[in-house]
């Protein structure tokens, strides 16, 4: 930004341009000259610009809504960093648990399995396959792979009062 100093006497003033003065080219009390052939504001302080229009108080509020803007924006994307963060966080932690329930479940059962099958093997009676009426369910052969033994004791007789005649 070029700085153009006159020094404009009482009696001798031909670069002030009065027709310019009247338009009110130049903002904020600046006096308007022409300078080689161009026309140009002489600004009182604190303003400056082509036409007087800006101050120092000017740019530091722009400085300061832009410096605003980024912070937010750097907040507001550190907020949605930290968001997705947690969420991929806490779908591994309970993906991580689940498969570790699922493997220790197993191992239990696999364990488990073994224990009961040296203490008895597991004998699962056969399933035969009858015609129903209608709905097609299985139904299980009442057969046994057991022999059924008959209790030692004689069953207990009646009482008198269960003798029903018919």
């Amino acid at each position: 930004m070029a700085t153009v100093d006159l020094t404009i006497g009482h009696q001798h003033q031909p670069n002030i341009n009065h027709a310019c003065s009247s338009l009110k080219f130049c903002h904020n009390h600046g006096q308007c000259i022409i300078f080689n052939n161009q026309t140009k504001c002489l600004c009182k302080e604190p303003y400056f610009g082509e036409q007087c229009e800006t101050t120092y108080d000017d740019i530091k509020q722009k400085q300061d809504a832009a410096i605003l803007l980024f912070k937010s924006r750097f907040l507001a994307g550190c907020i949605l960093f930290s968001v997705g963060f947690l969420l991929v966080l806490i779908v591994f932690v309970s993906w991580f648990l689940a498969r570790n329930n699922r493997q220790q479940r197993k191992k239990l059962e696999k364990k488990l399995l073994e224990k009961t099958s040296a203490e008895k093997p597991l004998i699962v009676p056969a399933k035969e396959n009858k015609p129903s009426t209608g709905n097609n369910v299985t139904i299980p052969s009442l057969t046994t792979t057991e022999p059924i033994t008959k209790p030692s004791t004689p069953p207990s007789p009646l009482p008198p009062s269960a003798n029903v005649h018919i």
